[in-house]
């Protein structure tokens, strides 16, 4: 049977135009919401929303295909990238003369912003890391004010233009070229030096040099963009905000098109680590207050959980396994991440379903896992709870897949024989006034 949909796995669509500015492991493909939005056929005034924004794909996509875009992320450096891939791209020619200013600029700053923690020191030296501030330095001073600021997160993203935010982007992709040696296998994960001698330590004119080959790059990327309808760039949100409290009123979003965190324990805030170092998130306050906040990360937060019957059946069966479950800490921790994950992703449910006109789409991309071997079938626990909210499932189409965390854990072997995985994807239709 052949599907309706293309399959959301990022495929070589992901890696042109802007969709290539920045890998993230978490981003869907440009081809499958360019096929879903052609599916809901939506007229031109409606507004897309995806609440769980990360790298912008659905916004961008949606905004070339001449539609209003509300994207949402609780992390600002997707935010910030983000806000990137709105950059014009007839742009692309004038991008090269721009760059040169900025590193010339930097280069005339005898000294390095002051700042009172530096949080790039983890991993780079100081001698390196006043380098790379003297980048954002220039960065600022030319595309966003004359006064320095480290932008940590909130009202300071606002100003931020998608210009600016395009150069921001680029210093992303210098640091993590910097950081190489200490990415390992698991995409999400970056380890941090045990010693200060293993910082890095890298000379002005390399990371000058990386810093422009990035821009060029991204240049040329743009260069091949599809332009976007003035009107639809005006009516396009990019903010921070987090998916359990959508600051939008009732019924004023047509569709969503989303892909909510997996309930895979991945720590998204740690996988951009380094940009957020950048923002000026102190790894002991902003990042751990990040982390606690973000769905479906490993960290427990001090607060009380309450198992909702309106969760469903397929939910609470699979809790029960896992609290009953032999393995070490099934009860005393894993029990508590997935509680808080089905927890922050109902409440997230009900503010969609809150926010979603009453015959507007719900498209969600989610994928199945296993804790040992208690198959963890999300599809069917999103379909169940979508139900409580009035939602009606109109297709559902399942995509197995390779790519997933099991993959990677070697010790997931002891539990069961394959480690594929299947993606689904879950079009929803809002009927009546539940939320």
């Amino acid at each position: 049977m052949n599907s309706i949909l293309s399959n959301p796995k990022r495929d070589i669509s992901s890696k042109n135009g802007k969709a290539g500015f920045y890998d993230y492991y978490a981003s869907f493909s440009p081809s499958f919401v360019r096929d879903t939005l052609s599916f809901l056929d939506l007229k031109k005034d409606s507004r897309v929303l995806d609440p769980w924004n990360g790298s912008g794909t659905t916004t961008q996509v949606a905004q070339e295909m001449g539609y209003s875009t509300i994207g949402y992320d609780i992390n600002p450096v997707m935010v910030i990238v983000a806000k990137s891939k709105k950059t014009d791209p007839d742009l692309a020619v004038s991008l090269h003369t721009l760059c040169l200013e900025i590193v010339n600029k930097a280069k005339r700053y005898r000294k390095s912003p002051q700042v009172n923690y530096e949080p790039l020191e983890i991993w780079f030296c100081p001698e390196t890391a006043g380098v790379i501030r003297k980048l954002e330095r220039a960065i600022q001073h030319l595309l966003i004010s004359e006064t320095y600021s480290l932008l940590l997160a909130g009202a300071a993203l606002k100003p931020i233009s998608s210009l600016a935010a395009f150069f921001y982007v680029a210093l992303f992709r210098s640091l993590r070229d910097l950081a190489n040696p200490f990415f390992c296998t698991n995409p999400t994960w970056i380890k941090k030096p045990k010693q200060k001698e293993e910082r890095v330590l890298a000379p002005a004119d390399l990371i000058y040099h990386l810093f422009q080959h990035y821009v060029q790059e991204m240049a040329n990327l743009l260069g091949q963009s599809q332009r976007i309808n003035s009107r639809c760039a005006s009516k396009s949100i990019l903010e921070l905000a987090d998916s359990q409290e959508i600051p939008l009123p009732n019924e004023s979003i047509q569709a969503v098109i989303s892909s909510p965190p997996y309930c895979t324990r991945i720590d998204y805030t740690v996988a951009t680590s380094l940009e957020l170092a950048l923002l000026g998130c102190a790894e002991q306050t902003d990042v751990k207050r990040l982390r606690e906040k973000t769905i479906g990360s490993p960290v427990i937060r001090k607060e009380d959980l309450t198992i909702q019957e309106n969760w469903g059946a397929a939910c609470l069966d699979t809790l029960e396994k896992i609290r009953l479950h032999a393995a070490k800490a099934s009860q005393s921790y894993y029990y508590k991440t997935y509680t808080q994950y089905f927890t922050s992703v109902y409440q997230s449910l009900q503010e969609i379903s809150r926010v979603l006109k009453n015959d507007g789409s719900c498209v969600l991309v989610v994928q199945d896992s296993y804790y040992k071997d208690i198959h963890v079938n999300l599809a069917a626990i999103i379909e169940q709870m979508g139900q409580t909210l009035t939602w009606q499932l109109a297709l559902k189409e399942d995509f197995p897949t390779k790519q997933n965390m099991a993959g990677l854990n070697s010790r997931s072997a002891h539990y069961r024989k394959t480690t594929m995985a299947t993606e689904s994807v879950l079009i929803f239709n809002k009927r009546g006034g539940g939320v």
